[in-house]
């Protein structure tokens, strides 16, 4: 069956200050440039047959890189913005939770019940996502999806349809942490009408990717 790869941009300035950075456009830093180069080694090593990105850099700039260099069709899609955090964008995490320790606590926790000051839900951006991921899966192709967390987390919750936490939104994560890889099961992801934050059934599972030498496919 047809993959899909979640991929998380580079690391930028805002996350080294633990930022949140919702839709604002950041450029990469070094060390996101150097995080870049090696998701597409990674990356090299799956079928992939197409690219789909946020309009807003990084991660437009993250998925240019890779589909340039592994020559692959790229298409960018508002759809895909990262989830609006309204007045909450720009801030560090401490400044929230000086200013709404139990809206963010919350938020972490069961963000399907919070709306952040002036933003969206996550049953709103969820809605919106899922509209690019559905018409590739009909079609059963390999696809990277190249988004800003905590819209990359939500997504590979709905593939799995698992309930979403965002434990962490901020922060420059890991190499190992960039890069998630879905095997996909036939089905097409579609939110539930009683719970709109998930999805009804899993799409697809999580298939294992190593750190040391890449990736593993069909692991």
């Amino acid at each position: 069956m047809p993959i899909i790869a979640l991929v998380r941009p580079g690391c930028t300035d805002f996350d080294v200050e633990n930022r949140i950075q919702g839709n604002l456009d950041l450029p990469l830093n070094d060390a996101g440039r150097a995080q870049v180069a090696a998701t597409i080694d990674q990356l090299a090593e799956w079928p992939l047959e197409a690219v789909f990105t946020s309009p807003v850099n990084p991660a437009r700039s993250t998925a240019e890189a890779i589909a340039d260099t592994l020559q692959l069709p790229l298409q960018v899609q508002v759809e895909l913005q990262n989830i609006d955090h309204g007045l909450w964008q720009g801030l560090s995490l401490e400044e929230i939770k000086r200013k709404s320790p139990k809206i963010l606590k919350q938020w972490q926790e069961s963000p399907e019940l919070v709306r952040p000051p002036e933003g969206e839900t996550i049953q709103e951006a969820l809605a919106r996502a899922l509209s690019v991921l559905k018409k590739p899966m009909k079609r059963e192709v390999s696809f990277a999806i190249v988004t800003s967390d905590p819209l990359t987390t939500l997504l590979g919750c709905a593939i799995t349809s698992d309930r979403p936490e965002f434990e962490n939104v901020t922060g420059c994560r890991g190499q190992d942490q960039l890069i998630a890889i879905y095997s996909t099961n036939g089905r097409i992801p579609a939110t539930d009408p009683d719970h709109p934050w998930r999805t009804q059934a899993a799409a697809g599972s999580l298939v294992s990717v190593s750190s040391e030498n890449g990736s593993t496919p069909g692991g």
